[in-house]
């Protein structure tokens, strides 16, 4: 079943943004669309950072769609970012290259550029 949307409606609250990070500070936010809040970043450690809100995530009704603007990281390595809800008002935000010597995924900083994020809160 779908949604009919009438008089521009939408049955969810949005929030849209380029997000960039570098270094050992949080990512930062070209916000494109947001009718859902105040929605900030911090930086925990290497490759992991949370999206911050006053609970605005709620569960079983918010869905996350993020991706990285670009194949290669600075390295030429392959890269992965990922996101999961972790209450109603953090967001957990991961960021990892992979190793080819090594193979596997390490969690890294500098990664994230032009990368797209979009939250949606259900009604």
């Amino acid at each position: 079943m779908g949604y009919l949307i009438i008089n521009n409606t939408l049955p969810y609250k949005v929030y849209s943004a380029l997000l960039t990070q570098t270094g050992a500070a949080a990512p930062t936010e070209t916000i494109l669309e947001n009718t859902l809040g105040t929605i900030t970043f911090d930086y925990l450690t290497n490759g992991y950072y949370d999206i911050k809100s006053s609970n605005l995530f709620v569960l079983d009704k918010t869905f996350v769609f993020i991706n990285l603007a670009r194949f290669d990281s600075p390295t030429s390595q392959p890269t992965v970012c990922m996101a999961s809800y972790f209450d109603l008002s953090t967001i957990n935000l991961y960021s990892y290259y992979y190793d080819f010597a090594l193979t596997r995924f390490f969690p890294g900083d500098d990664l994230i550029i032009n990368g797209s994020l979009e939250i949606r809160v259900y009604n």
